[in-house]
């Protein structure tokens, strides 16, 4: 097949084999699957199992009868265990609710899995459950003596549509303390990336902020992933220019729906392209009273000279000299002039 092909997994009767597909580097993942041969070579042309799903498919395991495969993938803000019939069909969610499960594995029969699941306010533990889901049980408690001993606050879920109607998704946590009535300072968090994704996960950061007396803002802006190819690639030669508008409205929206925040004591920080969006926002807006940047980028042209990394080559459609206009808007040293906040840099 033309593109990359990944994770290959052998039906139970040797006849076939499931991989993980991507036509091209922009491309979605698809699960995909490719009778064998007496050989073990390829024969016929693959199927695509989950085109029409329209999320990134993960690493593919076959069920003991051969007659469907699973895999764990992230969708939105949750990561869950997803089915489909190897001859095609609707795909099936296995797991559900606001978290994320990792490390999914199975009883030689198919009858009980065993995974990981953290939310936004537990550490990972261990569960088993049935085939489908249920019969869900906690086998460990790794954290539970020292979690009663700390307060934490619930990731609370705040939605809101941009200028082409796309809808964003974000989480406000409160300080450690919240009256209603005070005053608080909020430090909105970027992920990196930008093809990254805060998930439905526990963070000891983000508990250790709130605990400082802090609402803490982030959100999941168009380039993340597990929204779906056309949202990811959204920002495709457009870095700064089209998400800038999710992170100005989510901070409107936040502030509309969460009165206690002071307007006058916001701060912003973020790693990678977490940095290079605290630079553009510090740059391109007054919202924020400080900032933290860490291994960020303020100029393309020098990180490109500076690093073999592929980005932005590929990111803005060519080398410098092939798009330098495209190069020099999306860097936030050109408009430096606007920089207020004060701006810790950690490099």
């Amino acid at each position: 097949v033309e593109g990359g092909a990944a994770s290959p997994s052998i039906s139970p009767d040797g006849g076939s084999m499931a991989f993980l597909h991507t036509a091209a580097w922009n491309a979605e993942t698809v699960l995909a699957v490719v009778e064998l041969d007496a050989q073990g070579m390829a024969r016929g042309e693959p199927r695509h199992l989950t085109e029409a799903w329209g999320r990134t498919a993960g690493a593919p395991s076959w069920t003991p009868d051969g007659r469907s495969l699973r895999w764990a993938s992230t969708v939105s803000a949750s990561t869950h265990l997803f089915e489909v019939p190897a001859a095609g069909g609707d795909v099936r969610q296995i797991t559900d609710g606001d978290r994320v499960l990792g490390s999914l594995s199975s009883s030689a029969d198919g009858e009980v899995m065993a995974y990981t699941s953290t939310d936004p306010v537990n550490p990972a533990d261990i569960y088993v459950s049935d085939a489908d889901g249920d019969g869900e049980t906690r086998v460990t408690s790794f954290n539970d003596d020292l979690l009663a001993e700390v307060a934490r606050q619930p990731a609370e879920r705040i939605t809101w549509r941009v200028a082409d109607g796309t809808e964003i998704e974000g989480w406000v946590i409160r300080p450690v303390g919240y009256q209603a009535g005070a005053s608080y300072p909020m430090v909105l968090s970027i992920h990196g990336g930008p093809h990254g994704v805060y998930r439905n996960s526990f963070s000891s950061g983000f508990h250790t902020l709130s605990a400082a007396g802090f609402y803490v803002f982030y959100l999941n802006p168009r380039g993340s992933t597990s929204y779906g190819n056309d949202f990811k690639h959204a920002i495709h030669a457009a870095w700064g220019i089209v998400d800038e508008e999710d992170f100005v409205t989510g901070v409107q929206a936040v502030l509309e729906a969460y009165p206690d925040i002071d307007a006058s004591r916001l701060g912003v920080m973020g790693g990678s392209y977490g940095g290079f969006m605290t630079n553009w926002l510090t740059a391109r807006t007054d919202l924020f009273a400080a900032a933290v940047t860490r291994a960020s980028i303020s100029s393309w042209e020098a990180m490109a000279g500076t690093t073999d990394s592929n980005q932005p080559h590929r990111a803005f459609d060519g080398a410098y000299h092939e798009q330098r206009e495209t190069w020099r808007r999306t860097s936030p040293i050109s408009y430096v002039e606007g920089v207020t906040a004060p701006t810790l840099v950690i490099h």
